[in-house]
């Protein structure tokens, strides 16, 4: 069986789409047709034309809305429609807020089916009560915040650890406009962000080889490509404070400046102290703009720096448009420069890795030049067992701990 996509031009992230993601009839059911005769619709009918819309099909229009809400839920299905699936796992379960339940696909042919019956993932947001759990043999395995204090838990608990980088990082990101409008006193803040000490308090403890990070778009395990993007961009410049320079380009000024982050997370609750501490010696007026719920104020307009981190999937392209291009869906700081939107718009149709390297380098240098805001670190990563499942084994990416789950046994 075979699929072959033929571009009218080149698409960056050819190699990672996936036109399979939904079941064909699961939809059409929902549709009211049957399976054969909503193929043939797609068949038949004709493209659209933006400038002349005709009436919605009804067909069309009720898949549509199936496909973008459908599986938009808040608790155990009871449509088991919604439960088909392709891969080794089946969702048999979910209670919200605490655990989501995977058991094994009885339609499954693949190679990749698990050795036990079922996958339990509970939610527990505190890595102490992580640990805990783990310890008193309530889960087998967690993937915990990483800090010092959690490594040392688990040690104590006689916990496995897999410890390494993630595919992600922490940083600062400045509003344009309203206080920030002024290129000084982006500069000046900068200035005062005191990256060292966060890397060392926050990182170092768990990954004594990290390095302040110097690049919005590479990071130090891309090995080559990350020294030329340093070496092009000028982040590393701001590595230590320089509490006086931004003095002088304050020039006796005290700007108010509204700081979001994340009040649950230990490490954003450091990063947030260190350089509130730092920024005040200048004379920046701190507000502490803090909340549980800081992804929901993100472009808001309710604070002038965030503080969080982006997690790569570890492949594709995508996400270049959404962060820095005018307009982007995750362009929450509202960063506009003309010369970054054209680079973006050739980084999706560049399929020549050299050509595509150089012009995310030159994206991330003019993001430098343009006083965006600064990258801190990139991010560590724990996960942990007590030894009575095999198989774990560390990742940096999205998926988190169970990326291989298909794989683990049970021991003994």
């Amino acid at each position: 069986m075979s699929m072959t996509l033929v571009y009218s031009k080149p698409f960056v992230d050819y190699e990672l789409v996936n036109p399979i993601g939904k079941p064909a009839h699961v939809l059409a059911e929902k549709a009211g047709v049957s399976e054969a005769d909503f193929v043939q619709l797609l068949k038949d009918t004709p493209k659209g034309d933006p400038a002349a819309p005709v009436a919605p099909n009804a067909t069309l229009k009720a898949a549509a809305d199936f496909w973008n809400t459908g599986y938009d839920v808040t608790a155990m299905p009871t449509d088991q429609s919604l439960l088909v699936a392709s891969g080794p796992f089946i969702v048999t379960d979910f209670t919200p807020e605490q655990s989501i339940t995977l058991g094994k696909n009885p339609n499954y042919k693949g190679s990749m089916s698990p050795s036990y019956d079922q996958l339990i993932i509970r939610f527990i947001g505190d890595a102490n009560a992580q640990v805990t759990a783990l310890q008193n043999g309530e889960v087998q395995a967690i993937q915990p915040q990483a800090s010092a204090d959690t490594l040392t838990a688990l040690e104590n608990a006689n916990a496995t650890v897999h410890a390494g980088s993630q595919l992600a990082y922490d940083h600062v990101d400045l509003s344009f406009g309203g206080v920030f409008a002024d290129a000084n006193v982006r500069e000046a803040f900068l200035k005062t962000i005191p990256r060292q000490q966060i890397l060392d308090s926050i990182v170092k403890p768990v990954n004594p080889d990290a390095e302040v990070l110097n690049s919005q778009i590479f990071l130090p395990t891309d090995g080559d490509q990350y020294n030329t993007a340093v070496s092009a961009s000028g982040y590393d410049a701001f590595t230590e404070p320089d509490v006086e320079g931004a003095k002088a380009l304050l020039n006796g000024a005290t700007p108010t400046v509204r700081i979001l982050y994340n009040t649950n997370n230990p490490n954003r609750v450091d990063s947030f102290r260190a350089i509130q501490q730092s920024a005040q010696q200048a004379g920046f007026n701190i507000v502490d703009a803090g909340s549980p719920d800081w992804s929901s104020l993100l472009g808001s307009g309710s604070y002038d720096v965030s503080i969080f981190g982006w997690v790569s999937p570890g492949a594709g392209n995508a996400a270049l448009p959404q962060i820095f291009k005018s307009g982007g869906g995750g362009n929450y700081n509202n960063y506009s420069n003309p010369a970054v939107d054209t680079l973006v718009d050739e980084s999706q149709v560049t399929v020549d890795a050299a050509k595509l390297a150089d012009i995310k380098v030159q994206i991330d240098t003019a993001t430098a030049k343009d006083l965006y805001g600064l990258p801190l670190f990139q991010s560590p990563g724990l996960f942990a067992d007590n030894g009575s499942v095999q198989g774990v084994e560390y990742f940096g990416g999205q998926t988190g701990i169970v990326w291989n789950a298909q794989e683990w046994t049970l021991a003994g």
